[in-house]
């Protein structure tokens, strides 16, 4: 009985922990102790991060132990039936135990793995606001607006990158592992910043992944060709060949007044009704450029208006300059 209670409280504060979590976030803490194991950090909300991750491993070591000490109990009772049943409750209540703190966790993970995590920037839905997420610094001017006007090819592209991150440090040497010829460390590090600001855990309204936020093909967390897609790795290996396999794509166009990481940048963003925003545009024709980099008839649905794509090619060809 003793056994389980201790389970059970372990269990209930495991499940407690991101709650608290979510309340520490903003709340300054110098930490006097530090947690066995676990690099804890100089706030609060690290502090508690680390205690739930110590936890984890507490529950688990536990429950291990209760085993094996039953398994001798269970050797040791001979033909003893009682020390034999008693062992048997010790293993039974152990694994219990270990099964409910498992299916605990899982539970946390289906309802937002930023729950388990402890991922700050993610934990509190998309929908309500939060300053946690590193903001994008704007820096310079972004490319002339794209508006329903007469097309002008001297400033389809020009100003100077709007978006840069200063979070990606810590995937420099993935970035640099992955990086090829054809998509350069910059060109990487422009679409992280661009598609989830360093967060390697987001997901967007149409389902793409990660840091790159690459389209799986089944789930996030186990797409069929890659794997993983939270994996931080994973990620920027499968978005680095999604990029290269955009810039192959391209080859078969020829507009000389946009260059073929813009033209990229425009199929790997757009477009949710699978058209090609790389066709030559209709209404600037004779300007022999595609969709994306015409102003005129834009398009109403936001998802494939050829403004907001002009706007994510052109920023993340500056910014990889």
């Amino acid at each position: 009985m003793n056994q389980k209670k201790f389970l059970s409280i372990a269990i209930f504060i495991l499940l407690l922990f991101p709650t608290i979590t979510l309340a520490a976030l903003n709340l300054s803490y110098v930490p006097m102790e530090q947690i066995p194991g676990v690099d804890t950090g100089s706030n609060f909300y690290t502090y508690i991060a680390g205690v739930y991750k110590f936890g984890i491993w507490a529950v688990g070591i536990s429950a291990l132990l209760m085993i094996t000490i039953g398994g001798y109990m269970y050797i040791m009772s001979a033909a003893n039936v009682v020390s034999a049943e008693k062992a048997k409750g010790v293993i039974t209540d152990a694994i219990v135990g270990l099964i409910l703190a498992l299916v605990s966790f899982l539970l946390l993970y289906e309802i937002n793995p930023n729950l388990v995590r402890l991922n700050r920037g993610n934990i509190i839905s998309s929908s309500a606001p939060t300053t946690t997420v590193p903001a994008p610094v704007p820096v310079g001017q972004k490319s002339p607006p794209c508006t329903n006007a007469a097309s002008n090819l001297a400033d389809i592209c020009t100003g100077s990158c709007e978006k840069t991150c200063t979070n990606l440090g810590q995937y420099e040497a993935l970035i640099n592992k992955y990086q090829t010829a054809s998509v350069p460390a910059k060109l990487i590090r422009s679409i992280i910043c661009h598609e989830s600001t360093g967060d390697p855990s987001s997901v967007s309204p149409v389902g793409a992944c990660g840091l790159m936020q690459v389209m799986p093909s089944g789930s996030c967390s186990s797409d069929t060709r890659f794997g993983n897609l939270f994996d931080p790795e994973t990620n920027i290996k499968a978005g680095v060949a999604t990029f290269e396999a955009k810039l192959n794509s391209i080859k078969q166009f020829n507009y000389p007044s946009v260059t073929a990481v813009e033209m990229a940048a425009a199929s790997y963003n757009c477009c949710a009704d699978n058209s090609n925003p790389n066709s030559l545009s209709v209404d600037c024709k004779a300007d022999n450029i595609p969709k994306w980099a015409c102003p005129i008839n834009p398009g109403p649905d936001p998802k494939t208006n050829m403004c907001t794509v002009k706007d994510y090619a052109c920023d993340i060809a500056l910014c990889a300059i």
